[in-house]
């Protein structure tokens, strides 16, 4: 007959499992643990030129002094709207049409000859729908920002002037235009660990019934991915009455899985930790000022200043270290790590032969 505070304790364990793969998304397994925590890269970048007529130039060649058109078609291959740096402008212009005049699109057309070639008239964006964004600073100077629909496109013309003869002294010049995407974007992954109390671990290895647990991140799609690592693996056991003397580690890894450059700020990278679990001495996070709470977790942002990473470049690495809590049998706590980033694609270039007028003597 089993007693009825071990029955009590089978009907726990039951009550766990059940709500923690209906609401968490974790796996229990009663054979071997399996090891692979690795974030699953559910995707790449989120804009992209487009495959077919993504980005030319009307004309090969073109006679000096004469004007052509550049087109870009950009393609938003996700699931949520993507916000995409166009260009800034010093103040306020509107047209009859009441839309923000743009200085030439420089967040996407950001490298070409200036002194040889003019853009004629500002970028001309359709179908046409921006943003107003503020530089982290707080100075007067404002991004206007093309916001493209999921699975949508939009599309970007420039009138470019060529340089005049008497700018040039060869018979024909290249003139190289070089183009990159400019976004902002989002990652998220979230995070349940599980705690057991060591008598109970104890009981369960000495009976061959101990709980194996696969560890179960689950990431926002985008072309960055965060790892969330326990080293010592799960459960995490804690020696009761002694939690508050004991620690665990958790280890951060920000991956780059595009081709282009990540750019974010330490105050853009939060970590919310649920109430029951206090942050340790040795940790790469930090608390706002006041206190922040979100959702019952306690809000910690990251103690570094601006990072730039290429996916080549390994990944970046943030480490914590946090008090064990109180465990009576078993507690999963769910933690999860966010990261407001500007993405910047690898470039894109078009090239234009600019020829002089041959006189026949």
């Amino acid at each position: 007959m089993i007693s009825k505070s071990k029955c009590g304790r089978i009907v726990v364990l039951i009550m766990l499992i059940v709500m923690c793969i209906s609401l968490c998304g974790c796996d229990y397994y009663t054979g071997n643990t399996k090891n692979d925590d690795e974030t699953e890269i559910v995707s790449g970048e989120l804009l992209k030129i487009s495959d077919k007529d993504g980005l030319y130039a009307t004309v090969e060649e073109v006679g000096a002094g004469r004007t052509f058109r550049v087109y870009m078609n950009i393609e938003n291959v996700g699931n949520n709207e993507v916000k995409l740096f166009v260009g800034k402008s010093l103040g306020f212009e509107k047209d009859d049409h009441d839309n923000v005049f743009i200085q030439n699109g420089t967040s996407i057309l950001y490298s070409y000859n200036k002194l040889l070639y003019d853009v004629v008239d500002n970028v001309e964006v359709y179908p046409w729908k921006y943003e107003l964004y503020e530089t982290y600073s707080g100075s007067e100077v404002y991004y206007d920002l093309a916001v493209i629909p999921p699975q949508n496109n939009v599309g970007f013309k420039w009138t470019i002037q060529a340089p005049e003869e008497e700018d040039f002294t060869q018979i024909m010049s290249e003139g190289v235009f070089k183009f990159h995407l400019e976004y902002m974007a989002h990652a998220k992954t979230y995070r349940e660990i599980t705690f057991q109390n060591s008598v109970e671990a104890s009981q369960q290895r000495f009976m061959d019934t101990e709980i194996k647990v696969h560890e179960n991140n689950i990431a926002a799609p985008g072309p960055v991915v965060i790892d969330f690592k326990v080293p010592e693996g799960e459960p995490i056991e804690v020696d009761m009455p002694n939690a508050a003397a004991e620690s665990f580690d958790i280890t951060l890894f920000f991956k780059n899985v595009g081709e282009g450059m990540v750019r974010m700020k330490g105050s853009d990278i939060l970590l919310k930790v649920p109430n029951g679990i206090s942050v340790g001495t040795d940790c790469d996070f930090k608390p706002f000022d006041p206190v922040l709470v979100e959702d019952g977790k306690e809000v910690y942002k990251a103690n570094i200043d601006e990072i730039e990473f290429y996916g080549d470049q390994g990944d970046v690495v943030l480490y914590c270290s946090f008090v064990k809590p109180d465990v009576d049998f078993v507690d999963v706590y769910q933690f999860s790590i966010e990261a407001d980033y500007v993405y910047v694609s690898e470039p894109e270039e078009v090239s234009v032969i600019v020829k002089k007028k041959v006189i026949n003597r």
